[in-house]
């Protein structure tokens, strides 16, 4: 997929200034699809990744006419392995204020959790997703996923056909798989 694909024009985007950070990056719709991954990689204003493209074409494949990727953790690393061991707390703090503004004018959406085992790779990961989880309302949604690992996380898009897109109990989940607080 490239910039000239009417598939991808997004028109939801906040990044840092030297864009090394990614917040958001979407393209409204009457009815979106969230998308949780772990990290962002190389996908821009201009171009895709094999990531976003997968969650675009699943969401049009599953009615949903808009979507947005969001990530647990917003350094862009195209291994996820290269996340930094101490992260910025500030860039965290920046990552959940710009996905409360986003949520405050979408009213008709639906998550999909996309972050893999990858959740597993860093301590903090697992904080940033609950905290990110806290927002209001957003465990309620109704939840899907591309099928769970054997760990019991919901796969990476690219770890999975289009034909295992299905409900996700996050409740469930969260109970099994991450700390309280």
């Amino acid at each position: 997929m490239n910039a000239n694909s009417n598939e991808y024009m997004p028109d939801i985007y906040a990044a840092s200034s030297d864009e090394r950070f990614r917040y958001l990056l979407g393209r409204k719709g009457q009815r979106m699809l969230i998308a949780f991954g772990i990290n962002p990689s190389k996908a821009d204003r201009k171009r895709s990744d094999a990531t976003v493209t997968r969650v675009i074409r699943a969401a049009a494949k599953n009615s949903f006419d808009g979507w947005l990727m969001m990530n647990v953790c917003p350094q862009r690393a195209t291994d996820p392995a290269n996340l930094q061991v101490n992260p910025s707390g500030e860039e965290h703090q920046k990552n959940r204020r710009a996905f409360r503004k986003i949520l405050r004018v979408l009213s008709n959406y639906a998550c999909l959790g996309a972050w893999g085992n990858l959740v597993e790779s860093r301590d903090y990961l697992k904080q940033y997703l609950l905290d990110l989880l806290s927002e209001s309302g957003l465990i309620e949604r109704p939840w899907f996923c591309f099928g769970t690992t054997a760990s019991g996380h919901p796969k990476h898009p690219s770890r999975a056909g289009y034909n295992q897109f299905r409900r996700f109990d996050m409740r469930g989940y969260l109970h099994r798989n991450v700390p309280k607080r």
